[in-house]
C-alpha cells in the first residue's frame, strides 16, 4: 500500500484524524537539508536558475517593482524541491499557491536522475474573514479538531456568498445537487438552511453526526 509522507508539525495540527497513521510516514527535512554543508548548499544551488525562481509569481512582481528580494528566499523554492528528491517522492499535493514549489521538485528531480512527480494542486480556501487564505496564524480558520460548538459556530459566521465556496470545495454533495440548492436560494429558500445542513455535514465527518445535532440545538 502507498506510503503518505508528511513533516511532524502537520502531523501534530491533527492531520492524523484524517490520515492513516498505520500508513504514514512522518519525516523531518532536517534529516537531510540538516546534512548539507556549504559546499553540497552551493552544488545543489547550481541546478536552479535565477531566471527560474524569478518566474514566481509573487517574485516576478517584486523585481518588476524594485522591491528587495533576500537570497534566503531565493533559496526556499530550492530546498522545498529537495525534500521531493529526498524522499523520492510519486506525487506532491499542495495549494494552487504552491505551484511554483511543486513544480521545482519535478525540476529537480529530473536534473538528479530521478522519474519527476505528478503535481496535484487544491483550490485555496479563503478563511473565514472572507479576504485571505485560511491559516492558523491569522487565526481565521475552522480546525479539524474544533470542539463541534465551535465548529459550527465558525461555519455560521461565513457569509451567504462566501459559503457556496466552502461547499464546493468541502462538501461530499454531488455538485448538481449543490447546484439545486443554489437555485432553491435563488428561488426564495432560507440561505441558513443550506449552511446550517453544511456545519452539520463537517461536524458529522470529524466528530460524529450525535455532535452535529447537539451542536444545532445548543
Amino acid at each position: 500500500s502507498p506510503v503518505i509522507f508528511v513533516t511532524g508539525v502537520l502531523i501534530s495540527f491533527g492531520l492524523s484524524v484524517i490520515l492513516d497513521r498505520e500508513k504514514t510516514l512522518v519525516r523531518f527535512n532536517g534529516e537531510w537539508l540538516g546534512k548539507l554543508d556549504f559546499a553540497e548548499t552551493v552544488k545543489l544551488a547550481s541546478r536552479m536558475t535565477v531566471a527560474q525562481v524569478l518566474q514566481r509569481e509573487d517574485f516576478a512582481n517584486r523585481y518588476a517593482t524594485h522591491q528587495p528580494i533576500s537570497l534566503h528566499e531565493l533559496l526556499y523554492p530550492l530546498a522545498q524541491a529537495y525534500d521531493s528528491v529526498a524522499i523520492e517522492a510519486d506525487i506532491e499535493m499542495g495549494g494552487q499557491d504552491q505551484t511554483f514549489n511543486i513544480l521545482a521538485g519535478r525540476e529537480l528531480q529530473k536534473e538528479m536522475g530521478q522519474d519527476q512527480q505528478i503535481g496535484l494542486f487544491m483550490p485555496i480556501l479563503v478563511g473565514l474573514d472572507g479576504v485571505k487564505k485560511m491559516s492558523k496564524s491569522l487565526g481565521n480558520y475552522v480546525g479539524i479538531t474544533d470542539a463541534p460548538n465551535d465548529m459550527f459556530g465558525k461555519l455560521m459566521s461565513i457569509s451567504d456568498e462566501l459559503m457556496w465556496r466552502y461547499i464546493e470545495l468541502l462538501s461530499f454533495a454531488p455538485l448538481a445537487e449543490i447546484r439545486e440548492w443554489k437555485t432553491q436560494v435563488e428561488q426564495g429558500r432560507n440561505p441558513r438552511d443550506i449552511k446550517v445542513a453544511f456545519a452539520q455535514e463537517i461536524i458529522g465527518r470529524f466528530h460524529s453526526q450525535s455532535a452535529a445535532v447537539a451542536a444545532l440545538a445548543d
